[in-house]
């Protein structure tokens, strides 16, 4: 079966043929996915969270449920937003955060919800409470689940992720034991954030002589950790940029105090952004290797910078976002942001807030710090500036529904 990632946006709308119609037709239109956030809380501290201002501090799981319920989505409000999702024709959801998903304590009743509505479900997660009866529900019964695991040993967890090494270690058992899982449904990917320092060189690790040759006492961090994460074993080892340091919020802040011409000035933004080309560089002479996402195509998007489009066709495809409190927001990328909320599914249905003809899709210098290169935004300007449409499905392509 071929492979289609998330970001493969238009072999994936090839399977929507009627949607891209009434969008190209600016009619309205219900998302075919959805993001979800089950918690405000997350167990790790990554340094280079974008979402880490959307945190809240720790809450003991046996707290009374009013408690509770200021932190992670209740049970009787999940079923509501998925009832709605699922009257509406929403196809899948992708549990995410804002905070961990699995840190909820209601995630496993609630994971169990989302699969009685008949929705395909995706995760992106920590990894350390992947285990036991969630961890197998979660491999029966998921399409794929992504361990944002980002480094290589105990020192650098403690270093980069905030948490001790003995946390990194579970991480592991858990990626290993979730493969051995009889009869796995969902595929587990491990996913890597980087940046210039990957450029840096070290010493390869102990175990890859063979695969640097004796004589390497030294080799870039990018080519380590990632060949390191390969020999996991996991179906995928997906690489990412990261996008500054520090939460979209704080990007926000330091790139309008740079003014509009460190996003739009593309010799500016570029030079920001020096780091990039030596980093692909590297991951094309690895693009072969089996299991390896090397997510080149990001890479590139995120140096082109501007792309210069002004409607948003994301939100309504696959990025909109449902965050713990019910609050429907207007991209994954805008959460706890109160100016991007579009609704609210505690008081709405799927259809009043999607199909008025009051939602506002237009990308403006707020949205442009968070999402730079959207793919789907991508296809749909090429298709909006063709006169003939041509869509046809291929066969076999791996999660049609946008997860």
């Amino acid at each position: 079966m071929e492979r289609s990632t998330f970001t493969d946006a238009k072999s994936k709308l090839e399977y929507h043929p009627q949607t891209v119609e009434r969008l190209l037709n600016n009619e309205p239109v219900i998302p075919i996915s959805m993001e979800v956030d089950l918690s405000y809380f997350c167990g790790d501290q990554c340094t280079f969270c974008h979402f880490s201002y959307t945190h809240q501090k720790p809450v003991r799981t046996d707290a009374l449920l009013p408690i509770l319920e200021k932190v992670f989505m209740p049970p009787k409000l999940a079923d509501e937003v998925l009832r709605k999702m699922n009257e509406a024709g929403v196809k899948s959801i992708v549990f995410s955060g804002g905070g961990e998903p699995t840190d909820s304590p209601f995630a496993l009743e609630i994971f169990k919800m989302a699969k009685s509505y008949n929705l395909e479900l995706g995760m992106y997660t920590r990894g350390f409470n992947l285990k036991g009866e969630l961890g197998e529900f979660v491999a029966n019964n998921f399409e794929w689940v992504v361990v944002s695991l980002d480094v290589t040993n105990p020192e650098e967890h403690k270093l980069i992720k905030g948490t001790n090494g003995k946390i990194f270690l579970e991480k592991l058992e858990n990626i290993h034991n979730f493969l051995k899982i009889p009869n796995r449904h969902a595929n587990i990917s491990v996913s890597a954030m980087v940046d210039t320092g990957h450029l840096e060189n070290v010493p390869p690790y102990p175990e890859q002589q063979d695969l640097f040759g004796t004589d390497a006492t030294q080799v870039t961090k990018l080519e380590r950790d990632m060949l390191w994460l390969l020999g996991l074993g996991a179906d995928e080892v997906q690489i990412r940029p990261i996008i500054d340091t520090g939460s979209y919020k704080e990007q926000r802040e330091s790139h309008q105090m740079k003014g509009m011409a460190f996003m739009t000035d593309k010799q500016i933004w570029q030079e920001h952004y020096s780091w990039i080309p030596k980093v692909v560089s590297i991951l094309e002479r690895y693009n072969s290797l089996a299991g390896l996402n090397t997510s080149i195509d990001k890479f590139h998007q995120v140096y082109e910078g501007e792309s210069g489009e002004e409607t948003c066709y994301g939100m309504v495809i696959s990025a909109g976002l449902v965050a713990s409190d019910g609050k429907v927001y207007k991209c994954v990328n805008t959460r706890s942001i109160p100016e991007k909320i579009i609704g609210d599914l505690k008081t709405q249905s799927m259809e009043e807030i999607f199909l008025s003809e009051s939602l506002d899709r237009s990308i403006d210098s707020f949205c442009r710090v968070g999402c730079r290169g959207c793919k789907v935004n991508e296809v749909f300007n090429r298709l909006s500036h063709s006169e003939t449409v041509f869509l046809s499905p291929r066969q076999g392509v791996k999660h049609p529904n946008f997860i």
